[in-house]
């Protein structure tokens, strides 16, 4: 008896067939291999473009003594970046249908990019007593700041880094073929793990620094503690550790296959 074909069952994503899903899981790993480099070169070239980065986020917490909220500002630049150009790959440089699937619509892109702003928007709101007139003259002064402390440049050099490697994926994928698998989206969400374990190694750092303090009758809590530069360090941290983690599967797979 004829009849409709039975829904596909144990892929890798509801949104793909089982032939897209086990070509989506190939393309993962080629994505990795292509996508991270473990050579020296590769690495300094990395740890060049942290510099900038960071650096110029440092420049702008001296400048204008910037709360510990702007820190995060690039992180969450990238991030929603990273939704709206994967978005704009699936109409412009990379008409693929898998990575089309993955990557989802404009919907998807406005709902993380929502869910990114909205703690910004709640947190202006609460320091604006819930008044509209006080929240917009705040905005406009967080934008000031923004701008006038030199945290506009950090962002930009995010964006270009970003760009910069999207060429080269993209470049890498036309020769390989197959589905489009976006390193970017891996990049980040190894970075996302490496800051979750640094925050979880600052809760150890924390008890123990709360520990000398105890025994030597300090202060843990200073008046004017530097949370701008406590965030600074987590997220620079967290960046090494991604990009050393991330070299170390990367040469520990390529001697796998070697051997």
């Amino acid at each position: 008896m004829r009849g409709r074909r039975p829904p596909n069952r144990r892929t890798l994503d509801p949104r793909l067939n089982q032939r897209q899903s086990r070509a989506f899981s190939r393309a993962m790993d080629e994505s990795f291999r292509s996508g991270w480099r473990s050579d020296p070169g590769s690495i300094l070239l990395s740890l060049a473009m942290l510099a900038v980065t960071y650096g110029l986020i440092a420049r702008a917490i001296e400048n204008d003594q910037l709360g510990l909220r702007y820190v995060f500002l690039p992180w969450a630049f990238e991030f929603v970046a990273v939704m709206w150009l994967g978005w704009l790959l699936t109409r412009t440089w990379v008409r693929e249908p898998v990575f089309r699937a993955i990557s989802g619509g404009v919907g998807t892109a406005r709902g993380w990019s929502a869910a990114l702003v909205l703690p910004y928007v709640l947190l202006l709101a609460w320091e604006s007593g819930f008044e509209p007139a006080v929240m917009q003259s705040n905005f406009f002064t967080a934008v000031e700041r923004w701008i006038s402390s030199g945290l506009v440049w950090a962002c930009a050099a995010v964006l270009v880094g970003l760009l910069l490697d999207t060429q080269r994926d993209v470049a890498a994928w036309r020769r390989a073929g197959g589905p489009f698998v976006w390193p970017a989206t891996h990049r980040f969400g190894f970075r996302v793990a490496a800051l979750l374990a640094m925050v979880l190694f600052g809760f150890f750092v924390f008890w123990a620094v709360l520990a000398v303090c105890d025994v030597f009758g300090l202060d843990p809590f200073p008046e004017h503690a530097p949370l701008a530069w406590i965030g600074w360090a987590f997220l620079l941290g967290a960046d090494i550790l991604m990009l050393g983690l991330s070299a170390f599967l990367h040469r520990r797979m390529t001697a796998e296959e070697t051997a």
